[in-house]
């Protein structure tokens, strides 16, 4: 069994870092504690995001990862571009100063002005192609 060292007081990054051995890249969770030992650390980033993002979080699918055509892929970077420095700005905006309520609708309409609709739909049929290749396979 692999036993994590102790942290004693110091930083987990050192600790793991000096007993690497560049093993596996995820380990399940019916693994410890028959095959290693679930490091302190480990455990409280665990329980931490079991109970403050997990319950929230209820999406069946993430955005795989697609060939888009030579036009699609320039279009979808210059579009996410804009978009996500927009909506990164005003996400700093809204934590720092509040006002998301009274801001919303222009917020939509800006994130229209983006081209929000026409990145959704290129990503959206890339995603049904993708799900479609799925039932294929079966």
């Amino acid at each position: 069994m692999l036993r994590h060292m102790d942290l004693s007081g110091k930083s987990p990054v050192e600790i793991r870092e000096n007993q690497s051995v560049n093993g596996p890249l995820a380990i399940l969770n019916e693994y410890y504690n028959v095959y290693v030992t679930e490091p302190d650390d480990a455990k409280w980033r665990l329980d931490n995001m079991h109970e403050t993002y997990l319950s929230d979080m209820n999406s069946k699918y993430v955005f795989p990862n697609v060939f888009m055509s030579m036009e699609d892929t320039n279009r979808v970077a210059q579009l996410d571009t804009d978009i996500r420095k927009y909506a990164e700005q005003m996400k700093a905006s809204w934590i720092l100063n509040g006002g998301i309520e009274e801001e919303w609708d222009s917020y939509l309409q800006k994130m229209e002005d983006y081209g929000l609709s026409e990145y959704l739909e290129i990503k959206q049929k890339y995603f049904d192609a993708y799900i479609e290749s799925l039932s294929d396979e079966n």
